[in-house]
């Protein structure tokens, strides 16, 4: 979403074009559910895990960005969005970890040999078995708390698997970027063993998205043949792309939390190749409260699209938002909140743009996620 893009965009430009390929990275922790929500005793000791990882000199200049998402998230708490408290935790969590496992593994690992004897002392936690031990033993978090778990399970072992393929065809280094968020994916489902319980709402009716995901990639496939668009939004082509693939593999392997929080934001993203502000930002910040009540009101526990309507909410009330976080907020009330509610069957999606019979799908292939 739109804070957490620019954060993106500070790590990208302060980290070598190898490790830039890695940041679009999930953590899962699992916070105590209480309606919903996760609860405001786990975010506030996530808040103060990514203050002190802040303070840590193995960041070097991804510190500030650090910093900036703690900041945001007590900020979200102190309004009450919780949902977009633990979103703004996610990035920085999982980089930091991965950053300073790599910055402390670096000097003790130089060559291939040394790198994949320490890959392999790994394998056991990012095993099939182990991954959804520590996912399936919190069937009761919140559903957007479940929802990023079912994400971190999905890529745990592909970036443990890339980490390798990095190493060895560049440098134990970069090597070790990857392997850090295999190991904090698998770290932080483990905290949702130990911290989710079940709040009274009722669980979303979520549930396979085949039709939903044809639609989108030949409405992604429209968009990249419109003259110009795969050169001059070649990069948020491969955003994109990176998600359906994501949503595939979960919709696949039965993760609907998952797939449909991802399914969302890859709706987000493909609005947002012609997004704009709103032209009447008090008539939007208006739908977008109706649509956050509507959702808080029906006694189910519908947090997976809550986190993108606190993200818009903020932005449409802070005076200072700039153009593409209002874009983004406009894309999430008008797109991403009628496809949730069409997915759990709650209001009319919102009429979508006839694609040609003919139309051609193109998947782009590339690395993990990215």
């Amino acid at each position: 979403m739109s804070d957490s893009g620019d954060m993106l965009k500070n790590f990208k430009n302060s980290l070598s074009g190898a490790l830039a390929l890695a940041l679009l990275l999930i953590l899962s922790p699992c916070l105590h559910a209480a309606e919903g929500n996760p609860s405001v005793e786990g975010l506030q000791k996530l808040v103060d895990e990514v203050g002190e990882m802040a303070e840590q000199t193995a960041l070097g200049d991804n510190a500030a960005a650090m910093a900036g998402a703690r900041d945001e998230a007590a900020a979200a708490m102190e309004a009450g969005r919780l949902h977009l408290a633990l979103d703004s935790l996610v990035m920085p969590l999982e980089l930091g970890a991965g950053l300073i496992y790599q910055a402390a593994m670096t000097e003790k690992i130089q060559d291939q040999a040394a790198f994949e004897a320490e890959w392999r002392t790994h394998a056991t936690l990012v095993s099939e078995k182990e991954r959804k031990a520590a996912t399936v033993s919190c069937p009761g978090a919140p559903a957007h708390v479940r929802a990023v778990a079912e994400r971190a399970l999905n890529r745990s072992s592909h970036y443990y698997d890339a980490a390798l393929a990095m190493a060895k065809v560049t440098e134990p280094a970069n090597g070790l970027f990857y392997l850090g968020r295999a190991r904090s994916q698998f770290d932080l489902q483990r905290i949702c063993e130990s911290l989710a319980t079940k709040g009274s709402l009722e669980s979303p009716r979520v549930r396979a998205l085949t039709d939903e995901l044809q639609a989108l990639e030949l409405r992604t496939a429209e968009e990249y043949a419109k003259p110009g668009a795969g050169t001059e939004k070649h990069a948020q082509f491969i955003v994109l792309n990176a998600s359906i693939k994501e949503v595939l593999e979960m919709n696949e392997g039965g993760l609907y939390h998952g797939a449909l929080y991802e399914y969302l934001d890859a709706t987000r993203q493909l609005g947002m190749l012609n997004g704009e502000p709103p032209d009447d930002r008090q008539a939007l910040l208006e739908k977008a409260t109706a649509h956050a009540r509507r959702f808080q009101e029906d006694g189910t526990d519908h947090g997976i699209v809550l986190a993108f309507l606190e993200r818009a909410l903020s932005d449409l009330e802070n005076d200072e938002a700039e153009t593409d976080a209002l874009a983004t907020a406009a894309v999430i009330v008008e797109d991403v909140a009628p496809a949730y509610a069409a997915v759990v069957g709650t209001m009319a999606k919102r009429p979508q743009p006839e694609v040609a019979a003919d139309q051609v799908a193109i998947t782009l292939v590339r690395w993990p996620y990215t």
